[in-house]
Order: C-alpha cells, then structure tokens, then sequence
C-alpha cells in the first residue's frame, strides 16, 4: 500500500483526501478491494467516509502500467511506499519507462523495516487459495463492475462532483480516466508549446 495523489506531490491542503495505490497479490485484487471497500463503509462511524480513497489497484500480474505518459509517469514515481516494500520494488522496475520522460526523478523506495504477517493474514490466504479463492475473485469482479455501470449510468457523482466510475479489469481497477487525464496532458502540451516558442523568439 502506498500514497498517491496531491499527498505524494505535496501539495494536498485541508480538503485533500488520501489517494491510495495498492498492489495485490496475483489474481487476488477483487477480494482485497472488497474488505477494504467494507472497511471503508466503516469508517463512517467516525466520520472519516472521505478521508480515503482507493485510488488504483494492480496485482502481481500486471505491474507495467499501460498509459505510458507523462500523467502517468509523475503518478508513478512520486509514490510514497507505506507497506510492501518489495512489491514497490518490483513496480518501479515494471515501470523503468519513467525513466525516459523524468530522468532527474528520484526514488521513494525508502520503506525498512521487518514487515510483519499477522495469524489472521495467512489464515485468510490459505482459505482463499485455490479454486475457490479463483471463483470468488471473478464474481466479486463482475458484481463490482456491473454495480458501478449502474451508477455510471445514472450519473451518480462523488463528493467531488464528478461522475462515478470505474475502469475494471482482472488485474487491474482504477477510476475511468475519462476525460481528467487527456484534459490535463492537452493542457501540459499546450504549456510546452507556448514556452517553446517563447525560446525560439529573438531576444
């Protein structure tokens, strides 16, 4: 688990909530988005509802993020590790293409520490292993998707007010994109043009 968002750019004021990054074991990220979507529900109770977000899932099989764009690559590689310093390492190695777009990036990877496995973690593994762990990962999937298609649908919106929904796949779940990301790269090219031709005009 590790943050994202306006936290990890340090630039989050008192109306910012916590964007969550998480990576899940190999085909087990509907069952982990689930608890902590129940989790989430809970925390009502203390009135701390939009406090967090589950910003974007991705299981071991597909760490290598498709958009390969400079949206993306900041996203990536101002994560802030919290648990799972391995998995984090393995991300920012799936993810080498960063590289190319922000070569005076530097590393977050400063996780330590022995990471602890509690009795009830590995007892849950053990249960959700196998076949019928595979089962209840598809349908947990399916129900999701076919849930947030319905608020899609009927226009729900967040706190936010923007439109509710979700990009679901098998390895992979994070808000459909729609048109927040390209607005901002249209802007960012925008922003590049008008500095290069800035540059280019005679002194």
């Amino acid at each position: 688990m590790g943050i994202s968002g306006s936290l990890s750019k340090h630039y989050a004021d008192e109306g910012s909530d916590i964007d969550l990054f998480i990576i899940t074991a190999r085909n087990r990220l509907w069952i982990a988005r689930t608890i902590l979507h129940m989790v989430k529900k809970l925390s009502f109770l203390i009135h701390r509802e939009h406090w967090f977000c589950m910003n974007y899932f991705v299981d071991e099989e597909a760490l290598e993020i498709p958009e390969k764009n400079i949206y993306t690559a900041i996203e990536i590689v101002t994560l802030i590790p919290m648990q799972g310093i391995q998995a984090f390492s393995d991300f920012e190695s799936a993810n080498a293409w960063t590289e190319g777009m922000l070569p005076n990036s530097y590393g977050r990877l400063i996780l330590s520490g022995n990471e602890r496995t509690s009795i009830l973690k590995r007892v849950a593994e053990k249960l959700l292993a196998g076949v019928s762990g595979m089962r209840l990962e598809d349908w947990l999937m399916r129900l999701t998707a076919e849930r947030w298609l319905k608020m899609t649908e009927s226009g729900k919106k967040n706190n936010r007010g923007v439109i509710m929904s979700l990009e679901a796949k098998s390895h992979s779940a994070r808000p459909a994109p729609g048109d927040y990301q390209e607005g901002l790269l249209q802007a960012y090219e925008q922003k590049v043009t008008e500095v290069l031709g800035k540059l280019r005009q005679p002194f």
